[in-house]
C-alpha cells in the first residue's frame, strides 16, 4: 500500500514527464498529423475522414501538443488556435479574436492542469506579439466538462452563472458565430449555445474571455 507521500511523488514524476510543444500547424509532419487524427477519431462523437480532419486543423495557425516522455512520447493532449482580426473596436483599437479548436485531453491525463497550461502559454505568447491589441479567446465546448476550467482560468471568461455577460462579449460571440462558425441561424444568444455537426449532444457551449494585458 502506497503512503500519501509516495503517491504525491509518483504524481509529480508523471507531471514532470509531460512536455508541451508549440508548433506552426503547417509544419506538423505526417506522423504527428496521423497521431492527432487517431486521438480525434477515438474520442470525438461524429467521425470525420482524415482529409476533413486535416482541413479543419489547417484553419488554425498554431498547434499545441503535450507528450508523455514516461510513455514513449505518447501524445496525451492537443489544442490549436488562430489569431484573426475583426470589424469590432475598443477605443479605436481593432479587436482580434483567438478561436481555439481541434482539442482533446486523453481521459487518463485529465485533471492535471493541462487546459490551464494551454491557455496560459497561448495568452502569454500572443500578448507579447500583440501588446496593444485587444485580444479575446473564443471557444466552443463540444462537451461541458471542460467549461469550469475555462471559468477558473480567467475572471473575464463568459458566460458565467454569477453575473451577466457584458455587451462587448456578446458582440464578440455573435461575430464569432457569424464570421467563423458560419452557423448564426442556430445560435441561441440567451443560452450561449450553437448547433454544430460534430457536437456530442447536438449543441456546443460558446465561451469568450478578454485576455489582453492592456
Amino acid at each position: 500500500i502506497l503512503r500519501n507521500g509516495n503517491i504525491r511523488s509518483i504524481i509529480m514524476r508523471n507531471i514532470r514527464s509531460l512536455k508541451l510543444h508549440s508548433v506552426l500547424t503547417r509544419d506538423l509532419d505526417q506522423k504527428t498529423r496521423t497521431e492527432l487524427y487517431d486521438i480525434w477519431q477515438q474520442n470525438i462523437t461524429g467521425k470525420n475522414s482524415y482529409e476533413d480532419f486535416t482541413a479543419l486543423l489547417g484553419t488554425f495557425d498554431r498547434t499545441y501538443i503535450v507528450r508523455d516522455y514516461s510513455n514513449a512520447g505518447k501524445i496525451c493532449a492537443t489544442g490549436s488556435y488562430a489569431v484573426l482580426p475583426t470589424d469590432l473596436r475598443i477605443n479605436s483599437r481593432q479587436i482580434h479574436i483567438i478561436p481555439t479548436g481541434v482539442a482533446y485531453i486523453l481521459p487518463e491525463y485529465q485533471r492535471r492542469g493541462l487546459i490551464h497550461k494551454f491557455f496560459l502559454h497561448m495568452t502569454l505568447r500572443e500578448n507579447l506579439l500583440h501588446p496593444f491589441t485587444p485580444l479575446y479567446i473564443t471557444i466552443n465546448f463540444l462537451t461541458y466538462k471542460y467549461y469550469p476550467a475555462f471559468l477558473r482560468f480567467s475572471e473575464h471568461a463568459y458566460p458565467r452563472y454569477d453575473r451577466p455577460t457584458p455587451d462587448m462579449e456578446k458582440k464578440i460571440m455573435e461575430y464569432y458565430v457569424l464570421h467563423y462558425l458560419n452557423c448564426s441561424d442556430t445560435y441561441d444568444p440567451e443560452r450561449g449555445v450553437v448547433q454544430l455537426p460534430q457536437t456530442v449532444k447536438g449543441e456546443a457551449l460558446l465561451g469568450v474571455a478578454n485576455v489582453s494585458w492592456k
